[in-house]
């Protein structure tokens, strides 16, 4: 089986796993009197984050879902108001800081392109008239196929951010692929936002983990909050090794990717039936729309993993390829020769 679904399936390598083994560890669930956890290794891990992201200071946590709650309710209460897209990952998959049984905010939509790209008019006049708590970013744009959200205008929107006091964050789970991607050091397209996360488990290739980058103050907030979530962990050095070896040689590990994305791209002979918007595939994955042909993604998806090809369904006729560390040549031909049989014969 051929399995493109995710980038989180990416197994972490030997050397990762060598720093697991030997992590020094301690006891994260607990501060020192300078209020940092007393794992040496998770510490490590956020000090890296904070000086690579340009923030003040990080936070370790369990996974990118955990991450974004942290960072919403670090800055809302019940009822507060959240400007997002609508596609966003943080509304459309992890959904519960919007349920009214469970956190009870309120999300608000601003205007996007077909690239995901905020409409800055809509931002500006929707915070013109509501009480609007936070404003929320994602880069990649997961539900977009991956696109980026360019410099300039993650510095636009800082502007009217910080005209209106409101603070901005980002949703970066793949932040360096943006990086890679659009050419900006990764500082650069942290600095416009007041905080963000990122993930360590996709691309990056480590087992566990996200991180959480803002002002001290912030982030001293979002340790509280991590408590009452449940999230504290103990001797967490031991996945928090891993994330240290992730972040070391990142650009090249996505570089790969990018370039694997783009030989599976080439290899797909697509029709009027079956296409991909080139200009969306910016980063790691590939969305295919299948619209046209009348069949369902939820088929597609099951028609081909019958022949060999795991893919994942993003709405009802659209189907997501992601690259990864762990697929090779051999594997993107064969996939391509699996997506190319299937299109010919519904064609």
């Amino acid at each position: 089986m051929i399995d493109l679904r995710s980038d989180t399936l990416t197994q972490p390598t030997e050397a990762m796993r060598e720093a697991m083994y030997k992590a020094e560890v301690g006891d994260d669930g607990r501060t020192n009197p300078n209020g940092v956890g007393e794992d040496p290794t998770v510490y490590a891990l956020e000090t890296f984050a904070s000086n690579l992201t340009g923030k003040e200071a990080a936070l370790f946590c369990n996974s990118g879902t955990m991450a974004n709650y942290i960072s919403l309710l670090s800055y809302c209460k019940r009822g507060d108001k959240v400007l997002l897209s609508r596609k966003s990952h943080i509304f459309r998959s992890e959904k519960a800081p919007f349920m009214k049984g469970l956190f009870g905010l309120i999300p608000v939509f601003y205007e996007e392109n077909n690239y995901g790209i905020p409409d800055l008019n809509s931002i500006e006049q929707i915070i013109d008239s509501e009480d609007i708590k936070v404003i929320c970013l994602e880069n990649t744009h997961n539900y977009y196929g991956g696109t980026c959200i360019p410099l300039d205008t993650l510095q636009e929107i800082s502007l009217l951010a910080i005209k209106k006091a409101i603070p901005l964050f980002m949703d970066g789970a793949r932040i360096f692929n943006a990086s890679v991607a659009l050419n900006n050091s990764l500082k650069e397209l942290c600095m416009p936002v007041d905080s963000l996360t990122f993930c360590l488990s996709k691309g990056l290739g480590a087992p566990v983990g996200s991180l959480v980058c803002g002002k001290s103050t912030f982030i001293n907030k979002a340790r509280s909050v991590r408590k009452l979530l449940g999230g504290n962990m103990r001797q967490s050095g031991i996945i928090a090794a891993a994330g240290i070896e992730a972040l070391q040689n990142y650009r090249v590990r996505l570089m790969e990717d990018h370039r694997k994305t783009r030989m599976l791209t080439e290899k797909l002979r697509l029709n009027s039936l079956v296409t991909i918007d080139l200009n969306k595939v910016q980063t790691n994955i590939i969305t295919v729309d299948f619209s046209q042909s009348g069949i369902k993604s939820n088929q597609i998806e099951k028609d081909l993993f019958r022949r060999g090809l795991a893919v994942k369904r993003m709405d009802e006729s659209c189907i997501r390829l992601t690259m990864y560390a762990d697929i090779n040549k051999r594997q993107i031909s064969e996939a391509a020769e699996i997506l190319n049989k299937y299109i010919f014969e519904i064609s």
